[in-house]
Order: structure tokens, then sequence, then C-alpha cells
């Protein structure tokens, strides 16, 4: 006990004001060690391939907090080489710099302020790609949002300001095409996107094999979108030939981008789920794109590795820390994220909480998210569906039966709009 409270007396010193240097030193022998571990988990791990766990034991890390020091690892190692192939690069352009700003106003959760800055640099870019740039995150943004007849109205006058200036290649086009079947995909007509992205294949192959990074990242943001939309359409074949692309692509860009490699690593260890794999590996790659993804602060992209997580524990029977981790979220992400991301994380507690037979939780949850879910779209009908399997749960097969009547006159009037 005296050893307990003499420690708890030269920590309270260390904060004291007086001791600035006492604290700066203390702060950087934790940097070191944090270094040193780094060090070993590259060396050990990565070089002479030892298992994970073994090497977490020996550092004495808990299996999370080795993955966060692993990621964080890759991370500065990237960033190192990025460096070294670039040089002393020029002073980004005034366009890149608002895009940039707008995107993180974005990744905040400051969505509104984001859509007046694009909205500006939409006006007054000098180069008609970041005009165009910005129209295609102004559509990302009204997606996210649900807000589809603004969007209809962004994409028709994204087309419309192509035409006019003649311009149907590069980077600005490819995005704003892009982001058109991303919000195809999410507002309901889910075959069209599936079909453009089948079209666009060819396009952004072409457009990767330019060698620029600008058009790499173009390429990868357009291929793990189609990735994901033929994954969750079933497709995993196709779904896995376009992530394969998008990784190679990586591999090879010079810039490092955290919210594409959150994302590709996502769907890599989705595929992989899909294929039954339970092996180390897969927490490994869902644990980096969490780390990546705390590390940008974007809630939206937070909640979808999460999603990616839940259903990995899932897989080892483990539905009661799925819906721990789930639950830990929400007070981040009910003032944050954005209406459809937060509608896909209720979604995916209620069928978690149905999992556990907690059907009437499961029905409050559907209930409060009804808001947050567009009509006659993917997400719809899976809250149809959830409502009917939680009634089915409690006996109330009238209710059951006017839940799945509705979940099919969506999916009809879906299929009619498409």
């Amino acid at each position: 006990m005296k050893q307990d409270a003499a420690l708890r007396e030269s920590l309270r010193r260390i904060d004291e004001p007086s001791n600035q240097v006492l604290r700066a030193r203390v702060q950087a022998l934790a940097g070191e060690l944090a270094a040193a571990r780094q060090r070993a988990i590259l060396v050990r791990c990565d070089l002479n391939k030892e298992p994970h766990k073994a090497v977490a034991a020996a550092l004495g890390l808990s299996m999370r907090q080795f993955y966060r020091e692993r990621a964080a690892m890759l991370e500065q190692l990237a960033l190192l080489l990025a460096r070294r192939r670039q040089g002393r690069g020029g002073m980004p352009d005034i366009s890149r710099l608002e895009l940039a700003r707008a995107r993180s106003l974005r990744y905040c959760g400051h969505r509104k302020a984001a859509l007046n800055a694009l909205a500006v640099l939409a006006e007054d870019a000098a180069d008609p790609h970041a005009a165009l740039l910005a129209r295609a995150e102004t559509i990302a943004i009204l997606t996210d949002e649900n807000d589809f007849q603004l969007c209809e109205a962004q994409v028709r006058e994204s087309y419309r300001f192509m035409e006019q200036l003649g311009i149907h290649e590069g980077v600005g086009p490819a995005m704003v095409a892009a982001q058109h079947r991303e919000f195809l995909w999410c507002s309901g007509r889910e075959a069209q996107a599936l079909a453009r992205d089948r079209e666009a294949l060819g396009l952004l192959t072409a457009l990767a094999a330019r060698g620029n990074g600008a058009e790499h990242e173009c390429a990868v943001h357009a291929l793990t979108l189609g990735a994901r939309h033929a994954f969750m359409a079933g497709d995993t074949e196709a779904a896995r030939k376009q992530l394969d692309l998008a990784r190679m692509l990586l591999h090879r860009s010079d810039s490092y981008v955290p919210d594409l490699q959150a994302r590709t690593k996502l769907l890599h260890a989705s595929l992989l789920l899909a294929k039954g794999d339970q092996s180390e590996s897969v927490s490994a790659i869902l644990y980096d794109a969490a780390y990546l993804a705390e590390r940008l602060g974007w809630i939206d992209l937070e909640i979808d590795v999460a999603i990616g997580i839940s259903m990995e524990y899932q897989s080892r029977d483990d539905v009661r820390g799925a819906l721990r981790m789930l639950r830990s979220l929400l007070p981040a992400a009910a003032p944050r994220a954005s209406r459809l991301h937060f509608g896909d994380l209720c979604l995916r507690l209620a069928d978690l909480e149905l999992c556990a037979g907690n059907a009437v939780a499961a029905l409050e949850i559907l209930e409060d998210v009804r808001g947050c879910i567009a009509p006659y779209t993917y997400s719809s009908a899976s809250r149809y569906l959830l409502t009917a399997r939680a009634r089915f749960a409690r006996n109330d097969v009238a209710a059951a039966r006017e839940a799945e009547c509705l979940r099919s006159l969506d999916v009809h009037r879906a299929a009619r709009s498409a």
C-alpha cells in the first residue's frame, strides 16, 4: 500500500506545472518505448513471420493493443516510404487545399459547412477537374444524408458542366461517375449501379494504367465502391476482381490515403469472412482498418469498420461481444454520423439483438431508426425484414406478415424505379 501511495504521489508531481522538463522526459520515454515495440513487431512478425499471439505475449500487449501498435508502425512506414519517393515537392495548389478542408469538415460531422465550401470551390476553381471533384464530393455527402432529390439535381448539373466544357476523361469525370453509381445503389437502384460498375471497369483499368497518383486514387476509390456493390449483391467473384486491382494500385501508389487503405482492408476482411476464414489474419486486417478510421476521425468510416468487426465477432459465436462493441460507438455516432451510416449501425444492432434473443430491444431500435432510413432502398427492405423477424419472435404473426408485405412492396417499388 505504501508503494502504491508513493507511486501516486510521484505521478501527481509529474503533472505539476513546475515539472515541465520531467513531464516532457516521461512523454519522450513513452514514445521511445512505443517505437521500440513497433520495431519489434515489424522485425518479428512482418520479417521473421512469428505468430502474432506469441509476439504480443512477449511484449506484454493485449491483442487489441498489439494490432493498434502494428497499425501505427505500418502507417509510419508507409509515410516514410512515400516521402522518400516524392522527395521535396512543391506546395499543393489552392484547389487541393480547399477540397481537403471540405473533406475534413465532412469527416468531423460538419456536413453543412463542407457543402458550403464545396459549392464555392465548384464555382470558383480555375481547374475544371477540381470543380468536378468538388461536385463529386457534394454528391457523396448528399447521398449519405439520403437527400436524393438534391443529389439527383447535382448529378445532372455535373454532367451538364462536363458537356459544356467537353470534358469526358480524367479524374474529375471518373469521380463524378463513381459517386453517381454509389448514389444509384444507395437510392434503391442497385441493378443500374451494378450495370454501370461493369461498364466502367475497362475505363478504370485504363485510368489506373497511366501511373498518375491522383488517377490511381480515383481508380481505387471507384473500384472499392464497385467491389462493395458486387459483394452486397452476392457476387463475391466480381468483388474480388475489383478489390484485387484496387489493392495492387494502392501498393504501387506513391501517396498514402488512409480512408482508401481502411476501405480496402475492410472489404478484404469481409470477403475472407464470407469464405469462412476465421484465421488470425482477418482480425489483424480489421483492426488495422479500425486504427486508420479512428486516426482519420471519420465516424462514418468507423461505423463501417465496426460493423465488419461485429461480423467477425459473430463468426466466432460472440454475439454479446459484438453488441457491446457496437453499443459503445452509439454516443459518438448519434451526433456526428450521416443518416445513412447511422441507419446502418442501428440495423446491425437490431440484427444482433435478435440473434441474442432480445426481440423487444430490436423492435425499439427499428422504430427509433425509422427517420434515418430512406424508402424503397436496400436499408428499408432490411428494416422491414428485421421487423418481421422480431414480430415472429414475439409470436405476433399478424404484425410480422404486415412487415413482410411492406418489405415486398418496398422491393417491388424499388425495382420499378430502377
